[in-house]
């Protein structure tokens, strides 16, 4: 329950849409307790439910039920699990464009990169056009183990070589 998380976005979605939202959050700091009471809190309404963090059983098993996974990004966060582990389950994700937003997500057929909450609940309508399968296998494609460990040894790879040029590296024996 951080500012940067947009909770404030996702409830402002759920009350424009009068979809259900449920929200898992962590909310144990100071900070968090206060951004919650100061400008989520005023904004609840019936169809939004807050829960607390769940176990990795619980949180797939929401996944799999949801109909998408809001990602009201408000900073530019380097990755996003959250993004691919919904993706993973055959969720599709609408996201702020953020970040590694655009990176994960393939607008329109894994989900939806939005620039504003109203384009946010446009795209709520428009999940039904996003099958499942193609977030599954968007997934499988782009960020399986095997294809995460290729992409860093690739990366190192270029930066030795990139090094090597300027600096003789020390054989090893």
């Amino acid at each position: 329950m951080n500012p940067e998380k947009g909770a404030h976005v996702a409830v402002e979605v759920a009350r424009k849409t009068g979809k259900k939202l449920i929200m898992v959050s962590k909310m144990t700091e100071p900070h968090e307790k206060a951004y919650y009471e100061e400008k989520v809190k005023p904004l609840l309404a019936p169809n939004i439910e807050l829960m607390g963090e769940v176990d990795t059983k619980t949180k797939v098993e929401m996944y799999k039920k949801a109909s998408c996974v809001l990602f009201p990004i408000q900073w530019p966060e380097p990755f996003g699990l959250v993004m691919t582990e919904a993706m993973a389950c055959g969720t599709p994700v609408l996201a702020m464009r953020n970040g590694s937003v655009p990176e994960v997500i393939d607008h329109g057929t894994t989900g939806f990169i939005c620039n504003t909450t109203d384009e946010m609940v446009e795209a709520v309508s428009k999940v039904d056009t996003i099958e499942p399968i193609d977030c599954r296998r968007h997934v499988e494609k782009r960020f399986s183990t095997h294809k995460m460990v290729d992409c860093y040894v690739k990366a190192y790879i270029k930066i030795l070589e990139k090094e090597n040029k300027y600096y003789e590296l020390p054989s090893v024996a």
